[in-house]
């Protein structure tokens, strides 16, 4: 004996609705949790650096990675050049911020001085693994400025970054 229609229809739009509503839940989740946003902690940060930012030596060459707003609700995704947005507190050690995530060959912290000397601890990135990263992204890194050499940055570096107008009076 087959079914009536009525009896198909139920479960048929039942289904399709959870679908739709488990589509809309991901979409939402990875509008406000973009897979490229990382959790990084900075520690031993010299004093005296009132101005941090992360880069990412890639194919393309140096690549500075965005800050994300530090707010606990998003309802779409904001990212801050460090040239306009500096998350550190110059009294604090250590800083842990969320970033956009470039995947690189290299990672850097570049710092600059109170004086406007520009300076820059690399990392390769086998020193830097991305923890508790799952198929959404995210995860967490973690830099420790005592276990890198703190050298130099060259004006070009800075260019290519878009820092060259951070002045130190400004932070």
């Amino acid at each position: 004996m087959p079914r009536s229609p009525r009896r198909i229809f139920w479960p048929v739009l039942t289904v399709l609705m959870l679908l739709v509503i488990g589509a809309c839940g991901l979409l939402g989740f990875t509008t406000c949790n973009p897979p490229d946003l990382v959790t990084v902690s900075i520690k031993n940060i010299p004093p005296n650096m009132p101005f941090l930012s992360l880069a990412a030596i890639t194919d393309k060459g140096p690549v500075t990675m965005m800050w994300a707003s530090p707010y606990p609700i998003r309802i779409a995704p904001s990212a801050w050049h460090p040239a306009t947005h500096v998350p550190h507190d110059v009294t604090k050690p250590e800083l842990g911020w969320q970033t956009y995530w470039r995947t690189g060959q290299k990672y850097g912290v570049v710092m600059q001085t109170k004086k406007g000397e520009w300076k820059v601890a690399w990392f390769p990135a086998s020193e830097v693994p991305l923890e508790g990263r799952t198929v959404f992204g995210g995860g967490k890194a973690t830099l420790d400025l005592s276990k890198a050499e703190i050298v130099p940055l060259d004006a070009d570096t800075v260019k290519a970054l878009g820092l060259q107008d951070v002045k130190p009076e400004n932070r």
